[in-house]
C-alpha cells in the first residue's frame, strides 16, 4: 500500500468513527433502541418495549466499512456492514439491515 493509500485509508477510519459518535434512534425487529456511541471506544444499545429497557453495554472499532463490536460479559467480535445515507446511519446484520436517525 503506498503512502497516499495509507493516509486515506487512515482519514476513512477516522471519518467513519467520528460520523458515529452521539445518539441514534431507530427499530430492530420491530423494537424501538438508542445506540450511543462514546469517544472512547464504549456503545450503549438501549431497547424500549412498553416500559421496559434493556441496556447492552459494548465495545466498538471501525474497520474499514465495518463496526466492530464485542460485550466485554461474553466476548465475541460481531462485524456489522456501516454506510451512511441521506443523514442516517444504516447497520447490516447478516442480511438485515437496521436504520438510525439522529432524531427519536
Amino acid at each position: 500500500m503506498g503512502e497516499s493509500q495509507f493516509i486515506w485509508r487512515i482519514s476513512a477510519l477516522s471519518d467513519l468513527r467520528e460520523r458515529l459518535l452521539g445518539r441514534w434512534y431507530g427499530k430492530f425487529n420491530g423494537q424501538a433502541m438508542a445506540v450511543e456511541f462514546a469517544p472512547d471506544g464504549k456503545l450503549a444499545c438501549v431497547f424500549l418495549e412498553g416500559d421496559k429497557q434493556q441496556i447492552i453495554r459494548l465495545t466498538y472499532s471501525v474497520d474499514g466499512d465495518v463496526l466492530v463490536t464485542d460485550q466485554p460479559s461474553s466476548p465475541r467480535p460481531e462485524r456489522t456492514k456501516a454506510e451512511f445515507s441521506r443523514g442516517d446511519l444504516i447497520l447490516e446484520l447478516q442480511g438485515v439491515q437496521t436504520r438510525l436517525s439522529r432524531s427519536s
